[in-house]
């Protein structure tokens, strides 16, 4: 994913078009998140462009996301918010299934509530 998101290296790009013009490729959320953490922290790319780059590939032919309603609102929050992407897949859960939280962390808390207003 990261390969077709920064276009760096043709040959990983090309490989992963071959296998996905006869294979589904399936995401976990898991990787969705090392793959937020590698774009911001080592290419420096802002949290928008990785939020867009990366709803985007998961809408291509072929590209599955297990949880994707989670990962895809996780996604759109990360990119609206300052909060870090694992605390934004909670109050994704939050949001969408009505899971509650109990946390100490006190963005997260205030994100939750100001959602209740």
């Amino acid at each position: 994913m990261i390969r077709c998101i920064i276009g760096d290296d043709e040959q990983k790009i090309q490989e992963l078009q071959e296998i996905r013009s006869t294979q589904k490729i399936i995401y976990t959320l898991e990787v969705v998140a090392e793959v937020v953490y590698v774009l911001t922290k080592v290419y420096n790319v802002s949290r928008k462009d990785t939020s867009d780059a990366i709803q985007r590939f998961l809408k291509a032919r072929n590209i599955v996301c297990s949880n994707n309603e989670i990962a895809v609102r996780s996604l759109q929050l990360f990119g609206e918010n300052h909060l870090d992407f694992v605390d934004n897949v909670l109050l994704a859960y939050h949001q969408l299934r009505g899971i509650a939280i109990y946390s100490y962390d006190r963005k997260l808390i205030n994100a939750m509530k100001q959602e209740n207003i």
